[in-house]
């Protein structure tokens, strides 16, 4: 899984350079970032996956926390609220 600190680094970083540039963050734009697919992205701002929620026990191939969603949704939530 992707480590909290890095995660949150890695999105402070990315949400700069789009205010810097005046650009609105995309999913595409943080997933290429951080190393992990769109849909993934997607996925974590609306809490399920293939129909179905997200549960407290990952599987393994699971790469974001439950407790880092909030972290992924804050970028889009901020955007939204102030544009």
């Amino acid at each position: 899984m992707i480590d909290t600190k890095t995660l949150e680094t890695e999105i402070q970083g990315y949400n700069e350079t789009c205010r810097r540039t005046n650009h609105r963050p995309t999913y595409k734009g943080l997933a290429t970032l951080i190393g992990i697919s769109d849909t993934t992205i997607s996925n974590v701002i609306h809490g399920h996956f293939n129909g179905n929620e997200y549960t407290n026990t990952p599987h393994k191939t699971r790469c974001i926390k439950n407790a880092d969603f909030e972290i992924i949704r804050s970028i889009f939530t901020k955007e939204e609220q102030t544009i």
